[in-house]
């Protein structure tokens, strides 16, 4: 079975300095240490569209994205 993967989408503006210290923050524990990332960056109007689109397809209702 493959390690778990998962798809971080982050608007440029935050990749230096919150992005790190999620990820640090994340691997810390140490049951999440096999989890690998896809990372995707993008300009704030193109991320948010994608992430709207995504979040009407999902098949995990609970992990719903809005933009007010």
């Amino acid at each position: 079975m493959l390690p778990p993967t998962i798809n971080l989408g982050y608007i440029t503006s935050i990749s230096v300095e919150f992005i790190p210290q999620i990820i640090n923050a994340f691997f810390a524990t140490q049951k999440n240490r096999n989890i690998s990332f896809n990372f995707i960056s993008g300009r704030n109007c193109n991320m948010v569209r994608q992430l709207k689109d995504a979040d009407q397809k999902s098949p995990y209702p609970d992990c719903a994205f809005s933009v007010e």
